[in-house]
């Protein structure tokens, strides 16, 4: 990691038969962010997450770049079997709309696509042992 996100702390490295990512821990929010090599188990093409500190706005932060890799799951259907995407009303009578990544092994659901990738990794294994 660069010295330019001092921001981020390694909260876990992970290394297994589609991937080796380090997993980075916010100290201002909590939130979690990758960076590393994911290869797909169906197409063997790589992906590479990578962090990008964003200076230009007024509240500094970091951004997730993940090489394509989301883009790359919604066209591979047997991603599907892990996670997929749904659009809910932000509250019962409101026109606003929330898109959610929902893990469907245990309904686990989040709004951060990373959060759901971090989930699926260390709790079910995914690209860890299995595809």
């Amino acid at each position: 990691m660069s010295s330019s996100l001092p921001s981020l702390i390694l909260s876990k490295k992970i290394q297994g038969k589609y991937i080796n990512i380090d997993v980075y821990t916010s100290k201002i929010d909590g939130r979690k962010f990758i960076q590393g090599v994911i290869k797909c188990p169906f197409t063997n093409k790589e992906f590479t997450f990578t962090l990008v500190p964003q200076l230009d706005q007024i509240k500094l932060g970091i951004i997730q770049c993940d090489g394509g890799f989301l883009e790359h799951c919604r066209k591979i259907d047997k991603y599907k079997e892990w996670f997929y995407e749904r659009i809910d009303s932000y509250s019962r009578n409101s026109f606003h709309k929330r898109k959610y990544f929902v893990c469907t092994k245990c309904q686990f659901k989040t709004n951060r696509y990373i959060d759901i990738l971090i989930h699926l990794i260390t709790t079910h294994k995914f690209l860890v042992e299995v595809p």
